[in-house]
């Protein structure tokens, strides 16, 4: 199997659109002072995207690594709150399709990484002025693999983004019990993701 990767960086927010939403969970004001609980002042608001990198993987699939960059701790955040936390990912033009774009792991930038969790202590929660994390995203996936979608909601089942590329929205999100949070949602643009697939094996000819 022929192996190849593509990278592609990002050069500012100017390059792409941010789109803000809700950064907390809709709660009565007077119990975000509460203790363990999320105030929606202190969550991440300037997740943003820094690079791509695409690699070939068995079944001849492919892998996007997205690296994100933050002024938020967002590790420390989650290791002080005991709060799980993912990331969740859909086609901007389709925002009621579910679509299975990664397994929802968030690393930071250790060497070697290590996942973001309130399971897991070792990841980095020192301050700098720049954070940075990477998410692993599915450039393909094949009609064999397992349906998509859950009761009342649609689901996108085959696409390949060497040839289906659009513009992916995704953000960060996680919390506990009735507790949680949700980042700003940023968006990865087509032409992002176009130039890191470009040098990746073609898609095979049906």
């Amino acid at each position: 199997m022929p192996s190849s990767a593509a990278s592609f960086p990002i050069g500012g927010s100017e390059m792409f659109s941010l789109r803000n939403v809700s950064t907390a969970l809709l709660l009565p004001a007077v119990l975000s002072t509460l203790a363990g609980c999320m105030s929606p002042f202190d969550t991440p608001d300037d997740l943003r995207v820094e690079s791509l990198h695409a690699r070939m993987v068995p079944d001849d699939r492919f892998r996007i690594d997205a690296t994100l960059v933050t002024n938020y701790n967002f590790a420390k955040y989650i290791k002080s709150h005991g709060y799980s936390a993912g990331w969740h990912g859909y086609f901007c033009s389709k925002p009621d399709y579910e679509i299975v774009l990664g397994g929802a792991t968030i690393f930071d930038d250790a060497n070697p990484p290590h996942r973001v969790s309130r399971e897991y202590p070792g990841f980095d929660t020192s301050d700098k002025e720049l954070y940075k994390y990477t998410i692993d995203i599915n450039g393909l996936r094949k009609r064999t693999d397992a349906p998509t979608g859950s009761k009342g909601q649609l689901s996108i089942d085959v696409f390949d983004l060497r040839k289906d590329a659009e513009d992916i929205c995704l953000r960060f999100s996680g919390g506990v019990l009735f507790w949680g949070f949700r980042s700003n949602t940023m968006v990865i643009p087509k032409a992002a993701i176009q130039a890191a697939v470009r040098d990746l094996p073609p898609p095979p000819e049906k």
